[in-house]
Parts: structure tokens; C-alpha cells; sequence
């Protein structure tokens, strides 16, 4: 009899430890719930505000596209020194190159020094 009185105490205290351990589990899994909720309410409010700067962004686009399409284009003169210019810069990139990557010295400094390459001054006045 003792023996299984000792049994059902055994079980009894196991049973409690199981209950014990279980409200635990329940706890920590509502614990991560409302953790999931608060994350998920989280991440939607960040969806939201981006999808709300999506927007903007597309419609800033599309009214910039629109006054582009509007606009007249340049003179063909403006777009010939456009052209002109960028083409001289793309020339000139190599000369600079080492000074623009802080490699070398500035090649005005180079033209200033050879006396062959030195241009005059011009001075402009008005005659109002």
C-alpha cells in the first residue's frame, strides 16, 4: 500500500511540474504573440509610409516628365555649345586626371610656367 501511495505522490508531483512547465510555455508563447502583433503593427506602419513616398516619388516623376514634355528644347546653337563643351571637357580629362584623384600638381600651374602657352589678358570696356 505504501508503495503505491509513494507512486501517487511520484505522479502527483510530476503531473504539478508538467502543469508547472506547461502554464509556462503558454506564457512565453503569448509573450511571443503579442510580440508578433506589436512587430507585424510595426512593420505595417512602415509599409504604409513607403508605399505613401512610393507614391509621391511617382507622381513627382510623373509631373516633372509632364513639364519636360512641355517645355520647348533649346536653340540648336545652345545644343551645338553643349555639345562642344562636354566634348572638350571629355579631351581635357586625362590632363586632370592626376590632380582631380590628388595624384599631381594643376596643370594651369603647368601652362602658367611655359612661357610658349601664356595668353594675353584681354580687357573689355564699354563705351557708353
Amino acid at each position: 500500500m505504501e508503495s503505491h501511495l509513494t507512486q501517487e505522490i511520484e505522479l502527483t508531483k510530476k503531473y504539478e511540474d508538467i502543469l508547472k512547465k506547461r502554464a509556462a510555455l503558454l506564457q512565453e508563447m503569448e509573450s511571443q504573440q503579442e510580440q508578433h502583433k506589436h512587430k507585424k503593427k510595426q512593420q505595417t506602419k512602415v509599409s504604409e509610409a513607403a508605399r505613401k513616398r512610393n507614391a509621391k516619388l511617382l507622381k513627382d516623376l510623373q509631373e516633372i516628365e509632364n513639364h519636360l514634355i512641355r517645355r520647348p528644347l533649346p536653340h540648336p546653337d545652345i545644343v551645338s555649345l553643349e555639345t562642344q563643351y562636354w566634348a572638350y571637357v571629355e579631351e581635357k580629362i586625362p590632363e586632370w586626371e592626376s590632380f582631380l584623384l590628388g595624384r599631381g600638381p594643376s596643370p594651369v600651374r603647368d601652362r602658367e610656367r611655359s612661357p610658349g602657352k601664356r595668353r594675353q589678358k584681354s580687357t573689355f570696356r564699354h563705351n557708353y
